[in-house]
């Protein structure tokens, strides 16, 4: 059997702790180092007490200019100064925010002395369901995500609840969005109680985290380093969806709820879905997760700009194509390659193309 780790932890087996209160300050090894989003002190009650127990902080502002390619020397000249005391073997690195600065952490982890142990503290839904899971760390080359990256799993990732339960309405429909994606792609007994959620909350998070967690590392288990491409079936919903955050702009979960919509649209149009499946995906996407498509009212794209963005999707296989995630049923996704042209005559059909672009639609 092939352990897949890094010298950090697991990519596919990590202890994963669920905590009602904020961990020991012992959890971390002997010299942990905090980075974590500096939002954090002034909005989450019992944070800036918490932390000040630790000797070697490094607040950071989050998001995505954290992963800019150009700060990173900068941020690792003043990591270096301020561990200078301390040996590789002994200290770690501490990720808490969303899934930027896990992203970002989790790179620095994988190089900084030729790896340091990692631990993952999701401040957000978002990373909590998604981000802090599989290993993957990135940084971004100018307007291109996560284009520079490694795999590198944590050593422990803990889930803390009143961490999470201070974010606010829209951080959850954030988390909603990812944890629908999951339950599409899994299709186990846990989606069925999901499925019948009267409605989204917090709490309904909370209860699902585990199942979907789990869900998770059965896919990554069975491609860890995205070698054999099962593991990018986790991109359901995120081929548009990523377009959808940068026309937006939508943060991640929300444009990820609205790629859903695309891809089911499109996978009963190529007869893979039934009617009445779309329909009821739609209505609890819709009612239940109040969750919408892409607004017939929103700015539409021209087919030049629409090719530019597609271009720099990491799942093109070439100049031509790249991976589309299509689902035939609950639990049965399936992974395609389909032409830009195609595509962009799906996008067309469901009108996030300009008119003047429907001609396209002509064969």
């Amino acid at each position: 059997m092939i352990n897949w780790t890094s010298r950090s932890g697991s990519l596919i087996d990590p202890p994963v702790l669920f905590l009602k209160k904020w961990p020991a300050t012992s959890a971390f090894g002997p010299e942990p180092v905090m980075i974590f989003d500096k939002k954090l002190l002034r909005v989450v009650p019992g944070f800036r007490e918490w932390v000040s127990q630790f000797r070697y902080l490094y607040p950071v502002e989050a998001g995505e200019s954290l992963k800019a390619i150009e700060k990173f020397p900068s941020h690792m000249t003043k990591m270096l100064e301020l561990t200078r005391a301390l040996s590789p073997k002994t200290m770690s690195f501490v990720a808490i925010g969303g899934g930027s600065l896990g992203d970002f952490v989790g790179f620095v982890a994988s190089l900084f002395k030729r790896g340091v142990t990692l631990y993952q503290i999701p401040s957000t839904w978002l990373a909590a369901i998604d981000s802090s899971h599989g290993g993957k760390t990135a940084l971004n080359v100018g307007t291109a995500k996560n284009q520079i990256g490694t795999f590198y799993g944590a050593a422990k990732i803990f889930i803390v609840k009143p961490l999470l339960l201070q974010q606010p309405q829209e951080r959850v429909q954030d988390g909603l969005g990812e944890m629908v994606k999951i339950s599409l792609i899994d299709g186990g007994e846990w989606t069925r109680s999901f499925f019948q959620v009267k409605h989204a909350s917090a709490e309904v998070l909370w209860k699902f985290l585990p199942a979907a967690i789990a869900s998770k590392y059965r896919v990554i288990r069975r491609d860890p380093f995205e070698t054999r491409g099962d593991r990018q079936i986790l991109n359901l919903g995120h081929t548009l969806g990523h377009l959808f955050e940068v026309l937006g702009p939508y943060s991640h979960g929300i444009a990820v709820g609205q790629g859903l919509f695309f891809a089911l649209e499109w996978s009963y149009h190529r007869g893979y879905l039934t009617k009445a499946f779309l329909h009821s995906a739609r209505v609890f996407l819709e009612e239940k997760l109040s969750l919408r498509p892409w607004p017939a009212q929103q700015k539409t794209l021209g087919r030049k700009d629409f090719h530019q963005l597609l271009l720099k999707d990491k799942k093109r296989e070439k100049s031509s194509s790249l991976q589309f995630i299509f689902l035939r049923g609950m639990g049965r996704p399936l992974r395609k390659l389909v032409t830009l042209d195609e595509l962009t005559n799906e996008a067309a059909r469901q009108g996030i193309l300009k008119a003047v672009n429907r001609k396209v639609l002509l064969h």
